[in-house]
């Protein structure tokens, strides 16, 4: 396989999965070119001439093929600092003297309160205060660690953050529901060849990112 494949996905995604094992990647394949767009606004996959995007979130209806990749566990936490100051809530009425950081991409959540999922796999939402909302992956931590309230977040991509201690998990029975994530490519019959082992080889690697997910 040879020739370039023009891939968008969010931020986070590209920085903390993407980018650190691309050297196996061209390593496999050393005649592929990737064009990568890191960006957590939606792209028009057609219109902007991508072979591939990565959406991480519940799928807007269209007409792109979506291959599941799998699933991130979310979980809710703030930082050391903020609860020290506010309190460690218990439960969800404790929430009425929290803050809640907002995250307004499209790229998942955007609606303004806590997420949580019921006992029956349903998803409900409690309307919460805040007094910022952000429209990237990389400033919702930024907030959260800079103690301006609680996110809800993959927990993938802030374990080292909890090791620490700069983050601590709370709420753990009120668990925002696993964030589907998705490649989506447009209806072809055939896709080239090279697009083709990109999307497996993004299989792969979150295959193993997330084998210790549930």
């Amino acid at each position: 396989p040879e020739g370039r494949v023009r891939m968008s996905c969010a931020v986070g995604f590209g920085r903390r999965f993407v980018l650190p094992l691309l050297p196996d990647f061209f390593q496999r394949y050393p005649q592929v070119q990737l064009e990568l767009s890191l960006s957590d606004v939606k792209v028009d996959l057609v219109r902007d001439g991508f072979d591939c995007v990565v959406r991480v979130g519940a799928l807007e209806p269209s007409s792109l093929v979506a291959r599941p990749l799998g699933h991130y566990r979310q979980i809710n936490c703030a930082s050391a600092a903020y609860l020290a100051r506010y309190g460690v809530p218990q439960t969800l009425a404790d929430l009425a003297g929290h803050r809640l950081v907002h995250y307004g991409s499209g790229q998942g959540r955007s609606e303004p309160g806590f997420e949580y999922q019921l006992e029956d796999g349903s998803r409900a939402l409690l309307p919460m205060a805040g007094a910022l909302m952000v429209n990237d992956s990389e400033t919702y931590l930024a907030a959260a660690l800079a103690g301006l309230g609680i996110i809800q977040i993959p927990r993938v991509g802030v374990e080292g953050l909890l090791g620490r201690g700069e983050l601590v998990s709370i709420l753990p029975a009120w668990q925002a529901p696993p964030l589907p994530i998705h490649a989506l490519y447009a209806h072809r019959r055939q896709l080239a060849p090279r697009v083709q082992l990109f999307i497996h080889w993004l299989a792969e690697l979150l295959a193993r990112a997330l084998s210790g997910e549930s």
